[in-house]
């Protein structure tokens, strides 16, 4: 405002210059034994460090965006042990490792040019602005697998793993006037000291391929993913907005997770030496934790085309059908986005509008691939490519209906000798997507409508 420019200009004036710089340094140090028959043994150690600053935007009072000078100052360490063994038709692996991450700067302040001193409705004299939280990860993987006759081989793999997270809680806010004046009904206390997060993880999988013919081929897989979050659900009964403003109602954190189990079956056949067929099926099954929906369901059918037409020209097609189902709504989810005496619905429009999420909305997909390569000269290269793509979601009330995607290239490539070569290519994509807005009626307090 111009009556404030008389104030801000000297403070800008009498600012110092910050170098935005920072240095990444790694080192390693890694062992390996061979001494005993058909075992490998290593251990490895990394150490990575950043230190300096760089620029980070934020917005003080939620106005006025402005750029900062964030400090860095990481650390992070790796430890791994391996052990691997093979004889014969047979291999097994097994390894451990683990991941720490330490932020030297929990948080740094920010003078706000705007205010010299704290105000409940116009902001804070200066901003506090979290980093990077301490965190640390750990993995137990074990992987096995044998040959089979009539050229097949069967592979099996296990992990286990978790991740860990438990940064104190910095205050709701920077603005002292919430301590010293703080509102009616506004509980300025946190519900709990620290994060307190954890996930922890599994991932299994088997898989089975074969060729038992020349002209046939198939493989099948199962795999099982978990990312089960033990974070509990707390209660927020506020917070500061902005830091000048007090969030209406109270809200629960969540804890986002999940399970996958995914099916795959894979055929191919040659019917003659210049040609191959390829069918492939996928289903993939998510249970969902603590989102809008109880889970998902996506099929994929994918059909492949392989021709060589001789030795200097191929062509390779492809076209896939994929299509998500999501399961029953989890209504508990609106207990935590909208507890009561939020003023909200639990269920309805106000829900519903809220569970348009695009990764786990209904979705039809089409995608067609196609490849056309020439080799006229071993040193010469010439390909071209073309995509289709298209998604609809048919059960979105608003926003995204519809998206296509499309786009054709040619690549060429000549090596003129082993020291010199060229290499040139060309793409036109092209988007288009079709939205549905969403009309809200406003009434004033006259009784009129608007939009």
């Amino acid at each position: 405002n111009p009556p404030n420019v008389g104030l801000i200009v000297p403070y800008l004036a009498n600012a110092a210059p910050v170098e935005l710089r920072y240095v990444r340094e790694k080192g390693g140090l890694n062992f390996e034994y061979t001494g005993v028959e058909n075992w490998v043994f290593k251990v490895g150690y990394t150490h990575e460090t950043r230190n300096g600053t760089k620029p980070q935007p934020f917005s003080i009072g939620r106005a006025n965006l402005e750029e900062f000078a964030m400090p860095v100052n990481y650390l992070t360490e790796d430890y791994t042990v391996s052990a691997d063994w093979a004889k014969g038709r047979w291999f097994f692996s097994g390894s451990y490792d683990y991941n720490k991450f330490t932020n030297e700067d929990r948080y740094f302040n920010v003078d706000n040019a705007f205010r010299y001193q704290d105000s409940l409705t116009a902001g804070p004299a200066f901003a506090r602005i979290g980093t990077a939280p301490d965190n640390s990860a750990w993995t137990l993987s074990f992987t096995g697998g044998v040959s089979l006759p009539y050229r097949h081989r069967l592979v099996a793999d296990v992990d286990w793993g978790q991740m860990k997270q438990d940064q104190g809680l910095l205050p709701f806010t920077s603005n002292m006037a919430y301590y010293t004046d703080t509102p009616e009904g506004v509980n300025m206390a946190l519900p709990i000291t620290a994060a307190n997060r954890k996930i922890d993880t599994f991932l299994g999988m088997v898989r089975l391929t074969g060729e038992p013919l020349n002209w046939f081929g198939y493989s099948v897989s199962y795999r099982r993913h978990e990312m089960d979050n033990k974070a509990p659900h707390t209660y927020f009964q506020n917070w500061i907005y902005g830091d000048q403003s007090v969030a209406s109602g109270g809200r629960y954190t969540t804890a986002v997770g999940y399970s996958t189990d995914t099916w795959k079956a894979e055929v191919h056949f040659d019917p003659v030496k210049q040609v191959r067929f390829g069918l492939e099926f996928k289903d993939n099954q998510t249970d969902l934790q603590d989102r809008e929906f109880t889970s998902n369901k996506e099929t994929l059918w994918r059909a492949t085309l392989d021709l060589d037409f001789a030795s200097w020209v191929s062509f390779r097609a492809s076209y896939a059908d994929v299509k998500l189902k999501n399961g029953g709504e989890n209504h508990e989810i609106a207990h935590l986005y909208y507890p009561s005496g939020h003023g909200l619905v639990e269920a309805g429009p106000q829900h519903e509008a809220h569970s348009t999420r695009y990764d786990i909305w209904r979705r039809d997909s089409d995608v067609f691939n196609a490849l056309l390569s020439f080799t006229p000269l071993d040193n010469l290269y010439v390909g071209f490519s073309y995509q289709d793509s298209k998604d609809k979601y048919p059960d979105s009330h608003y926003g995204l209906e519809e998206s296509k995607y499309d786009n054709w290239g040619i690549d060429v490539s000549y090596a003129a000798s082993d020291r010199l070569s060229f290499y040139g290519s060309y793409l036109d994509e092209n988007t288009h997507s079709a939205m549905w807005s969403r009309w809200v009626p406003v009434t004033t307090s006259g009784g009129v409508s608007t939009d």
